[in-house]
Protein backbone atom coordinates (compact mmCIF):
# COMPACT_ATOMS: atom_id res chain seq x y z
CA UNK A 1 0.00 0.00 0.00
CA UNK A 2 0.87 3.45 -0.73
CA UNK A 3 0.60 6.43 1.04
CA UNK A 4 -1.54 8.07 -1.49
CA UNK A 5 -4.50 9.62 0.35
CA UNK A 6 -7.24 12.55 -0.07
CA UNK A 7 -5.10 13.33 -3.94
CA UNK A 8 -8.71 13.15 -5.70
CA UNK A 9 -9.54 16.25 -4.37
CA UNK A 10 -12.75 15.33 -3.02
CA UNK A 11 -13.79 13.95 -6.56
CA UNK A 12 -14.61 10.49 -7.31
CA UNK A 13 -14.20 9.84 -11.24
CA UNK A 14 -17.02 10.76 -13.39
CA UNK A 15 -17.77 9.61 -16.59
CA UNK A 16 -15.12 10.07 -19.36
CA UNK A 17 -13.26 11.36 -17.24
CA UNK A 18 -10.83 8.42 -17.38
CA UNK A 19 -10.95 9.00 -21.08
CA UNK A 20 -9.66 12.05 -20.53
CA UNK A 21 -6.66 10.60 -18.74
CA UNK A 22 -5.37 9.34 -21.54
CA UNK A 23 -6.53 11.64 -24.14
CA UNK A 24 -3.93 13.90 -21.82
CA UNK A 25 -1.08 11.85 -21.45
CA UNK A 26 -1.21 11.38 -25.73
CA UNK A 27 -0.80 15.05 -25.61
CA UNK A 28 1.91 15.33 -24.21
CA UNK A 29 3.75 13.77 -20.58
CA UNK A 30 3.48 17.10 -19.03
CA UNK A 31 0.02 17.78 -19.72
CA UNK A 32 -1.18 17.46 -15.94
CA UNK A 33 1.43 20.13 -14.68
CA UNK A 34 0.88 22.74 -17.83
CA UNK A 35 -1.09 26.04 -17.77
CA UNK A 36 -3.43 24.98 -20.66
CA UNK A 37 -4.37 21.71 -19.38
CA UNK A 38 -7.68 22.97 -18.21
CA UNK A 39 -8.17 24.35 -21.75
CA UNK A 40 -6.93 21.11 -23.25
CA UNK A 41 -9.10 18.71 -20.87
CA UNK A 42 -11.98 20.77 -20.70
CA UNK A 43 -11.94 21.08 -16.66
CA UNK A 44 -11.83 23.55 -13.90
CA UNK A 45 -7.82 23.28 -12.24
CA UNK A 46 -8.92 20.63 -9.28
CA UNK A 47 -10.34 18.53 -11.77
CA UNK A 48 -6.94 18.22 -13.54
CA UNK A 49 -5.51 17.00 -10.34
CA UNK A 50 -8.33 14.96 -9.85
CA UNK A 51 -8.32 13.04 -13.56
CA UNK A 52 -4.49 12.65 -12.40
CA UNK A 53 -4.97 10.65 -9.77
CA UNK A 54 -7.11 8.41 -10.99
CA UNK A 55 -5.80 8.04 -14.01
CA UNK A 56 -2.61 6.53 -12.25
CA UNK A 57 -4.83 5.48 -9.36
CA UNK A 58 -6.81 2.86 -12.64
CA UNK A 59 -3.35 1.87 -13.49
CA UNK A 60 -3.94 4.05 -16.77
CA UNK A 61 -1.18 6.36 -16.69
CA UNK A 62 2.49 5.58 -15.93
CA UNK A 63 4.77 7.95 -13.86
CA UNK A 64 8.46 7.98 -15.40
CA UNK A 65 11.26 10.68 -15.54
CA UNK A 66 12.19 11.83 -18.51
CA UNK A 67 15.74 11.98 -19.59
CA UNK A 68 17.03 15.35 -18.87
CA UNK A 69 14.48 15.94 -16.02
CA UNK A 70 14.79 13.43 -13.25
CA UNK A 71 13.44 15.66 -11.26
CA UNK A 72 10.06 15.96 -12.59
CA UNK A 73 7.54 12.87 -12.96
CA UNK A 74 6.09 12.89 -15.93
CA UNK A 75 2.88 10.34 -17.58
CA UNK A 76 2.63 8.56 -20.40
CA UNK A 77 0.06 6.17 -21.18
CA UNK A 78 -0.04 2.74 -19.70
CA UNK A 79 -0.17 -0.89 -22.05
CA UNK A 80 -3.87 -0.79 -20.42
CA UNK A 81 -4.65 2.67 -21.23
CA UNK A 82 -3.52 2.04 -24.76
CA UNK A 83 -5.51 -1.24 -25.65
CA UNK A 84 -8.71 0.25 -23.54
CA UNK A 85 -9.16 4.07 -25.25
CA UNK A 86 -7.29 3.90 -28.55
CA UNK A 87 -10.22 4.61 -31.19
CA UNK A 88 -9.15 0.98 -32.23
CA UNK A 89 -8.77 -0.12 -28.77
CA UNK A 90 -11.46 -2.44 -26.98
CA UNK A 91 -14.18 -0.28 -25.25
CA UNK A 92 -12.99 3.74 -26.06
CA UNK A 93 -16.02 5.21 -24.10
CA UNK A 94 -16.57 2.39 -21.81
CA UNK A 95 -20.11 1.23 -22.97
CA UNK A 96 -19.13 -2.79 -22.01
CA UNK A 97 -20.26 -2.85 -17.98
CA UNK A 98 -17.20 -5.37 -18.31
CA UNK A 99 -14.61 -3.10 -18.86
CA UNK A 100 -16.14 -0.69 -15.58
CA UNK A 101 -15.43 -4.15 -13.47
CA UNK A 102 -12.06 -4.85 -15.03
CA UNK A 103 -11.26 -0.57 -14.42
CA UNK A 104 -12.36 -1.92 -10.62
CA UNK A 105 -9.92 -4.45 -10.27
CA UNK A 106 -7.06 -2.46 -11.69
CA UNK A 107 -7.53 0.12 -9.07
CA UNK A 108 -7.73 -2.69 -6.23
CA UNK A 109 -5.02 -5.63 -6.85
CA UNK A 110 -2.02 -5.27 -5.40
CA UNK A 111 0.33 -3.08 -5.28
CA UNK A 112 -2.43 -0.84 -4.52
CA UNK A 113 -2.77 2.91 -5.03
CA UNK A 114 -5.53 4.15 -3.44
CA UNK A 115 -5.10 2.45 0.89
CA UNK A 116 -8.39 3.42 2.19
CA UNK A 117 -9.95 1.57 -1.11
CA UNK A 118 -7.89 -1.61 -0.32
CA UNK A 119 -8.73 -1.37 3.43
CA UNK A 120 -12.23 -0.68 2.65
CA UNK A 121 -12.97 -3.68 0.22
CA UNK A 122 -10.16 -6.02 1.41
CA UNK A 123 -9.65 -5.36 5.26
CA UNK A 124 -13.49 -4.92 6.21
CA UNK A 125 -15.18 -7.71 7.21
CA UNK A 126 -18.40 -6.41 8.19
CA UNK A 127 -21.19 -7.06 5.65
CA UNK A 128 -23.07 -4.27 7.07
CA UNK A 129 -21.23 -0.61 8.53
CA UNK A 130 -21.90 2.94 9.34
CA UNK A 131 -20.09 5.63 7.50
CA UNK A 132 -18.44 6.45 11.36
CA UNK A 133 -17.36 2.26 11.67
CA UNK A 134 -15.49 3.09 7.83
CA UNK A 135 -13.85 6.17 9.51
CA UNK A 136 -13.19 4.49 12.64
CA UNK A 137 -11.05 1.19 11.23
CA UNK A 138 -9.55 2.99 8.53
CA UNK A 139 -8.27 5.46 10.88
CA UNK A 140 -7.04 2.24 13.62
CA UNK A 141 -5.17 1.61 10.84
CA UNK A 142 -3.50 4.30 10.04
CA UNK A 143 -2.70 5.40 13.57
CA UNK A 144 -1.27 1.66 13.99
CA UNK A 145 1.00 1.95 11.33
CA UNK A 146 4.15 3.94 12.34
CA UNK A 147 4.99 5.43 8.84
CA UNK A 148 1.20 6.83 7.90
CA UNK A 149 1.39 8.68 11.18
CA UNK A 150 1.46 11.89 9.52
CA UNK A 151 -1.46 11.63 7.48
CA UNK A 152 -4.22 13.32 8.70
CA UNK A 153 -7.48 11.98 9.99
CA UNK A 154 -9.33 15.17 7.74
CA UNK A 155 -7.82 13.05 4.80
CA UNK A 156 -8.73 10.22 5.76
CA UNK A 157 -12.12 11.47 6.25
CA UNK A 158 -12.18 12.29 2.44
CA UNK A 159 -11.40 9.11 1.27
CA UNK A 160 -13.73 7.20 3.19
CA UNK A 161 -16.65 9.73 1.96
CA UNK A 162 -15.26 8.90 -1.62
CA UNK A 163 -15.61 5.73 -1.51
CA UNK A 164 -18.68 6.24 -0.28
CA UNK A 165 -19.51 8.34 -3.33
CA UNK A 166 -17.99 6.25 -5.55
CA UNK A 167 -20.38 2.60 -5.01
CA UNK A 168 -23.11 3.52 -2.98
CA UNK A 169 -26.90 4.61 -5.24
CA UNK A 170 -27.00 8.79 -5.25
CA UNK A 171 -30.46 8.38 -2.79
CA UNK A 172 -28.28 7.75 0.17
CA UNK A 173 -25.90 10.70 -0.34
CA UNK A 174 -28.65 13.30 -0.05
CA UNK A 175 -28.65 16.62 -1.52
CA UNK A 176 -27.07 16.78 -5.36
CA UNK A 177 -27.54 13.06 -5.62
CA UNK A 178 -29.21 12.84 -9.01
CA UNK A 179 -26.13 14.74 -10.38
CA UNK A 180 -23.79 12.05 -8.53
CA UNK A 181 -25.73 9.38 -10.34
CA UNK A 182 -25.66 10.37 -14.02
CA UNK A 183 -21.77 11.16 -13.60
CA UNK A 184 -20.43 7.81 -11.11
CA UNK A 185 -20.42 4.90 -13.47
CA UNK A 186 -19.00 2.50 -10.70
CA UNK A 187 -22.32 3.08 -8.97
CA UNK A 188 -23.38 0.46 -11.71
CA UNK A 189 -21.63 -2.13 -10.34
CA UNK A 190 -23.59 -2.74 -7.72
CA UNK A 191 -21.39 -3.17 -4.90
CA UNK A 192 -22.59 -1.01 -1.96
CA UNK A 193 -25.79 -0.15 -1.16
CA UNK A 194 -27.55 1.79 1.62
CA UNK A 195 -29.51 0.12 4.40
CA UNK A 196 -33.48 1.05 4.25
CA UNK A 197 -34.57 3.18 7.02
CA UNK A 198 -31.33 3.13 8.79
CA UNK A 199 -29.18 6.58 7.79
CA UNK A 200 -25.64 6.01 6.53
CA UNK A 201 -25.77 2.80 7.33
CA UNK A 202 -24.29 0.72 3.84
CA UNK A 203 -23.53 -3.13 3.33
CA UNK A 204 -21.77 -4.87 0.49
CA UNK A 205 -23.57 -6.75 -2.08
CA UNK A 206 -22.37 -10.40 -1.82
CA UNK A 207 -23.15 -12.76 -4.72
CA UNK A 208 -22.88 -13.10 -8.23
CA UNK A 209 -23.46 -10.25 -10.68
CA UNK A 210 -25.08 -9.61 -13.67
CA UNK A 211 -22.71 -7.45 -15.53
CA UNK A 212 -19.58 -9.44 -14.12
CA UNK A 213 -18.67 -11.94 -17.29
CA UNK A 214 -16.73 -15.21 -16.41
CA UNK A 215 -13.70 -13.53 -18.35
CA UNK A 216 -13.35 -10.89 -16.05
CA UNK A 217 -13.27 -12.88 -13.23
CA UNK A 218 -11.26 -15.42 -14.89
CA UNK A 219 -8.77 -12.61 -15.54
CA UNK A 220 -8.94 -10.92 -12.53
CA UNK A 221 -8.23 -15.02 -10.45
CA UNK A 222 -5.00 -15.76 -13.11
CA UNK A 223 -3.75 -12.11 -12.41
CA UNK A 224 -4.10 -12.61 -8.42
CA UNK A 225 -2.86 -15.96 -8.83
CA UNK A 226 0.36 -14.56 -10.91
CA UNK A 227 1.24 -11.90 -8.61
CA UNK A 228 0.65 -13.41 -4.91
CA UNK A 229 0.59 -17.00 -5.34
CA UNK A 230 2.90 -18.08 -7.82
CA UNK A 231 2.86 -21.69 -9.13
CA UNK A 232 -0.29 -22.67 -11.89
CA UNK A 233 -2.84 -23.51 -9.57
CA UNK A 234 -4.47 -21.73 -6.73
CA UNK A 235 -7.64 -22.61 -4.35
CA UNK A 236 -10.75 -21.15 -4.55
CA UNK A 237 -10.76 -20.39 -0.98
CA UNK A 238 -7.85 -18.27 -1.34
CA UNK A 239 -9.56 -16.10 -4.43
CA UNK A 240 -12.41 -16.46 -2.23
CA UNK A 241 -11.36 -15.11 0.90
CA UNK A 242 -7.80 -13.66 0.67
CA UNK A 243 -6.82 -9.67 1.54
CA UNK A 244 -6.12 -8.60 -2.62
CA UNK A 245 -8.31 -11.15 -4.17
CA UNK A 246 -11.50 -11.25 -6.20
CA UNK A 247 -13.36 -12.31 -3.98
CA UNK A 248 -13.05 -9.59 -1.92
CA UNK A 249 -13.25 -6.99 -4.92
CA UNK A 250 -15.59 -8.32 -6.23
CA UNK A 251 -17.71 -9.30 -3.12
CA UNK A 252 -17.95 -12.79 -4.19
CA UNK A 253 -18.47 -15.98 -2.70
CA UNK A 254 -16.34 -19.16 -3.27
CA UNK A 255 -19.48 -21.24 -4.92
CA UNK A 256 -19.91 -17.98 -6.96
CA UNK A 257 -16.26 -17.79 -7.76
CA UNK A 258 -16.68 -21.31 -8.60
CA UNK A 259 -19.67 -20.76 -11.00
CA UNK A 260 -17.86 -18.14 -12.80
CA UNK A 261 -14.51 -19.74 -13.52
CA UNK A 262 -16.28 -23.20 -14.40
CA UNK A 263 -18.09 -21.01 -16.98
CA UNK A 264 -14.80 -19.19 -18.33
CA UNK A 265 -13.05 -22.47 -18.26
CA UNK A 266 -14.96 -23.46 -21.44
CA UNK A 267 -13.91 -20.44 -23.08
CA UNK A 268 -10.01 -20.92 -22.60
CA UNK A 269 -8.99 -24.37 -22.88
CA UNK A 270 -5.66 -23.49 -20.57
CA UNK A 271 -7.91 -23.09 -17.85
CA UNK A 272 -9.38 -25.57 -15.62
CA UNK A 273 -10.58 -26.30 -11.97
CA UNK A 274 -9.59 -29.93 -10.29
CA UNK A 275 -10.32 -30.80 -6.85
CA UNK A 276 -7.41 -33.28 -5.27
CA UNK A 277 -8.31 -34.25 -2.26
CA UNK A 278 -11.61 -32.42 -2.13
CA UNK A 279 -10.24 -28.91 -1.97
CA UNK A 280 -11.11 -27.28 -5.64
CA UNK A 281 -8.10 -25.37 -7.28
CA UNK A 282 -8.09 -23.24 -10.26
CA UNK A 283 -5.65 -24.74 -12.83
CA UNK A 284 -3.51 -22.76 -15.17
CA UNK A 285 -2.09 -24.72 -17.93
CA UNK A 286 0.26 -21.67 -19.34
CA UNK A 287 2.43 -18.92 -17.96
CA UNK A 288 -0.50 -16.96 -15.25
CA UNK A 289 0.52 -13.29 -16.61
CA UNK A 290 1.02 -14.15 -20.20
CA UNK A 291 -2.98 -16.34 -19.90
CA UNK A 292 -4.52 -13.50 -18.14
CA UNK A 293 -3.65 -11.24 -20.88
CA UNK A 294 -5.00 -13.75 -23.65
CA UNK A 295 -8.28 -13.86 -21.75
CA UNK A 296 -8.84 -10.27 -21.93
CA UNK A 297 -8.07 -9.99 -25.44
CA UNK A 298 -9.85 -13.26 -26.31
CA UNK A 299 -12.58 -11.37 -24.85
CA UNK A 300 -12.98 -8.33 -26.20
CA UNK A 301 -12.10 -10.00 -29.62
CA UNK A 302 -15.47 -11.24 -29.43
CA UNK A 303 -16.57 -6.93 -29.56
CA UNK A 304 -14.92 -6.97 -32.90
CA UNK A 305 -11.50 -5.61 -31.04
CA UNK A 306 -8.12 -7.26 -32.02
CA UNK A 307 -5.93 -4.65 -30.20
CA UNK A 308 -3.45 -6.45 -27.82
CA UNK A 309 -2.73 -6.02 -24.64
CA UNK A 310 0.85 -7.33 -25.44
CA UNK A 311 2.07 -4.17 -27.29
CA UNK A 312 4.67 -2.31 -25.63
CA UNK A 313 3.97 0.78 -23.00
CA UNK A 314 5.59 3.65 -23.40
CA UNK A 315 7.18 3.63 -19.87
CA UNK A 316 9.23 0.02 -21.28
CA UNK A 317 10.16 1.99 -24.15
CA UNK A 318 11.70 5.13 -21.63
CA UNK A 319 13.54 2.50 -19.82
CA UNK A 320 15.15 1.05 -22.97
CA UNK A 321 16.10 4.27 -24.17
CA UNK A 322 17.47 4.88 -20.59
CA UNK A 323 19.76 1.74 -20.88
CA UNK A 324 21.14 2.66 -24.55
CA UNK A 325 21.96 6.26 -23.15
CA UNK A 326 23.78 4.39 -20.30
CA UNK A 327 25.59 2.17 -22.62
CA UNK A 328 26.56 4.75 -25.03
CA UNK A 329 28.49 6.40 -21.82
CA UNK A 330 30.86 3.79 -21.32
CA UNK A 331 31.51 2.04 -24.69
CA UNK A 332 34.23 2.73 -26.64
CA UNK A 333 33.95 0.15 -29.16
CA UNK A 334 33.06 1.85 -32.51
CA UNK A 335 31.17 -0.46 -33.89
CA UNK A 336 28.86 -1.09 -30.79
CA UNK A 337 28.84 2.40 -30.34
CA UNK A 338 27.43 2.87 -34.01
CA UNK A 339 24.58 0.25 -32.99
CA UNK A 340 23.77 1.55 -29.89
CA UNK A 341 22.89 5.27 -31.79
CA UNK A 342 21.26 3.34 -34.41
CA UNK A 343 19.25 1.94 -31.38
CA UNK A 344 18.82 5.38 -29.62
CA UNK A 345 17.45 6.79 -33.36
CA UNK A 346 14.89 4.16 -33.55
CA UNK A 347 13.95 3.80 -29.73
CA UNK A 348 13.42 8.10 -30.15
CA UNK A 349 11.20 7.47 -33.35
CA UNK A 350 9.14 5.32 -31.07
CA UNK A 351 8.75 7.50 -28.60
CA UNK A 352 7.68 10.58 -30.70
CA UNK A 353 4.98 8.40 -32.38
CA UNK A 354 3.91 8.01 -28.80
CA UNK A 355 3.81 11.54 -28.10
CA UNK A 356 6.94 11.83 -26.45
CA UNK A 357 10.19 13.79 -27.11
CA UNK A 358 13.33 13.24 -25.76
Amino acid sequence: LTQRVARHETFHPRYGWLRKAFEGATIGPDLFGRDDATVRLGVGKNMVNAIRYWGVAFDLLDEVRLPGQKRVTSLVPSALAEAMFSEDGWDPYLEDPSSLWLLHWRLLRPPCSGPVWWLLFHGLDSVQFTEEQALHFVADFVEATPEWARIANASVKKDVDCVLRMYAPARARGRGGLEDLLDCPFRELGLLEPVPNEPRTYRWVYGPKASLTPAIVAYAAIDFAAREAGGSTVTLTRLATAPGGPGRAFKLSESALYDALFAASFETSELSIASPGGIRQLVMESEPEALAVSVLERYYATSGSSRKLTRRPVASVLADYERVLAHLADERDDLKMLDLRQRRSDLSQELVRAGVVV
